[in-house]
């Protein structure tokens, strides 16, 4: 079994509020579409990592390593997992495929350090699963001030499982899988696809 990490550190700035209460339809908020989506999935627990969610009833452990980015936010989901994996996922991306997640959790059985999507030249590091075991290897990273990017952190793990384009594509339209939502522009943008989704 694994665990479930919703990254939710961030403070909103370029949105104005809370990502999390934003409304997707018919009063679904993102954070109520996500959870609706995971509880497809079996896990051991499922838990906020970067801050609380007030009206949210699911555990939440703050980033214990202040400006440490997005990468803070990874080792507060690792560090705070119960099992031997985490799976990894942003509060604001709500077209992530749970088959692929799926895909990906059934990988973790062989072992690797990270499994993570990958195409165009890039990785896909807030939607990816992280092994317990880099708990103190990440912990040192963090605290040598050397990078706060997820990339270079990455780039020092040796086990790594890649899901590349062509396996990406069997699990849905890579155009809208791994939207996120930083601005208003990006939230209209989902908001439209999901209005045509269910015309």
């Amino acid at each position: 079994m694994i665990d479930i990490a919703i990254l939710n550190g961030g403070k909103s700035k370029r949105m104005g509020k809370d990502k999390a209460f934003l409304e997707l339809y018919d009063g679904c908020s993102i954070l109520n579409f996500i959870l609706e989506k995971i509880e497809k999935i079996p896990h051991n627990r499922h838990f906020f990592a970067g801050k609380k969610v007030d009206g949210a009833y699911i555990p939440a452990y703050f980033d214990e390593i202040p400006d440490s980015g997005s990468l803070g936010g990874i080792y507060t989901a690792i560090k705070n997992s119960f099992s031997d994996y985490v799976f990894c996922l942003p509060v604001d991306m709500p077209f992530f495929s749970t088959l692929l997640m799926q895909y990906m959790i059934d990988l973790s059985k062989y072992g690797y350090d990270v499994i993570i999507p990958a195409y165009d030249g890039f990785y896909e590091p807030l939607f990816a699963i992280y092994s317990k075991r880099l708990e103190k290897k990440l912990y040192t990273f963090l605290n040598s001030r050397r990078s706060k990017k997820i990339i270079d952190f990455i780039a020092e793990c040796e086990n790594i499982k890649a899901i590349e384009k062509t396996q990406l594509e069997m699990f849905g339209n890579l155009e809208h899988m791994f939207i996120n939502m930083n601005t208003k522009k990006d939230y209209e943008k989902v908001c439209s696809l999901l209005r045509a989704a269910k015309r």
